[in-house]
């Protein structure tokens, strides 16, 4: 019985020998702690936005025009002799579907605050996510948190990691296209009245057209890239660009039918192809004008017609203008004209 107890009593000595000099015992230790998690600071077109790395990973921003890495923050604990020496963000961007590059670029978290518990961040990066990448692509930004230091406070050889279990935490968003390279053209107006009128052109590559219009003289701004407009046809109701500047069509057809318009008013037009990710213009704009009839014919009539200069298959005729801008004269044979002109034909 006494052999036995001693076996037992050198076992339990050596367990606690073995717990009390083990280099990551609960009296030497280190790593992540804190809730939130780790966390990644950006800023995109709707401004600064920050990430703790669960609610990063899944994340999907669809197509994006703007993303950059500003920094973040991580949290530290240290036991007895532990010791962090620094964190770092690692990150690698790749297009969805492809293998990952094996490299990672590094952000370093400056040491901020804090004695056994510790707070690590940076705020002044400027990583430019986008720079280098293709046009109306699937991307992957894929991140994970590092940390160095020592159980044993000697020097900073020993690391721990902010994973998600191994899996890193993966945000995913997609490029803008590239603004359409063939612009619209072949401007055409027809059907003019006093209060309506057709404006129509041919496509170019886009996917989409843009038609902006102003009464008395040429559009002056261009659209925003990334803004959704608002149009309708009756001018005057859809968004307005700049001041007087109105849109009155988008979409992928070649036409539209116009109204609400003044008479006797000129109205000019800029037509743009745009892409519909991202919503990008070509901004070299297809422009026309035309000008609306008057409300009232002309008050004074052509008058003293006159006859001359006949011979078996021609003939002069001539006549006094009223105050109209033109004439129109029509011929019959046999009998007398018997059909008037139709207004704005």
């Amino acid at each position: 019985m006494t052999i036995i107890y001693r076996f037992h009593f050198n076992i339990i000595l050596s367990f606690i020998i073995s717990f009390l000099f083990s280099s990551n015992s609960l009296g030497n230790d280190f790593g992540f702690f804190g809730s939130p998690i780790s966390s990644i600071y950006t800023t995109q077109s709707s401004g600064s936005v920050s990430y703790t790395a669960d609610v990063f990973d899944g994340t999907n921003l669809g197509a994006i025009n703007s993303l950059t890495i500003t920094g973040g923050k991580a949290q530290s604990y240290k036991n007895g002799s532990g010791n962090v020496c620094g964190v770092t963000l690692n990150y690698k961007i790749y297009e969805s579907g492809s293998t990952p590059p094996g490299s990672w670029s590094t952000i370093t978290y400056n040491y901020a605050s804090g004695s056994s518990d510790q707070v690590w961040e940076t705020t002044n990066a400027s990583v430019n996510v986008l720079t280098g990448l293709n046009a109306g692509t699937d991307y992957v930004l894929e991140i994970f948190f590092h940390m160095t230091g020592s159980y044993t406070g000697g020097g900073c050889g020993d690391n721990k990691y902010q994973s998600n279990s191994n899996n890193n935490y993966k945000l995913n968003f997609s490029t803008c296209d590239n603004a359409p390279t063939t612009q619209a053209s072949s401007f055409v107006s027809s059907n003019i009245t006093n209060s309506s009128a057709t404006v129509s052109w041919t496509d170019g590559n886009g996917d989409n057209v843009l038609v902006v219009a102003r009464a008395g003289s040429a559009v002056d701004a261009d659209p925003t890239d990334g803004t959704d407009y608002t149009a309708n046809a009756a001018f005057g109701s859809g968004t307005q660009i700049g001041t007087g500047n109105y849109v009155v069509y988008k979409g992928a057809s070649t036409s539209v039918d116009l109204t609400n318009l003044s008479a006797s008013t000129t109205y000019h037009f800029a037509i743009y192809e745009y892409n519909d990710n991202c919503i990008v213009h070509n901004l070299t704009q297809l422009i026309g004008d035309l000008t609306s009839c008057s409300n009232s014919a002309p008050s004074t009539q052509a008058s003293n017609f006159t006859s001359s200069n006949l011979t078996t298959t021609s003939a002069t005729v001539g006549w006094t203008r009223g105050n109209g801008n033109n004439v129109l004269v029509v011929a019959r044979s046999g009998g007398a004209v018997n059909a008037d002109p139709t207004d704005g034909t």
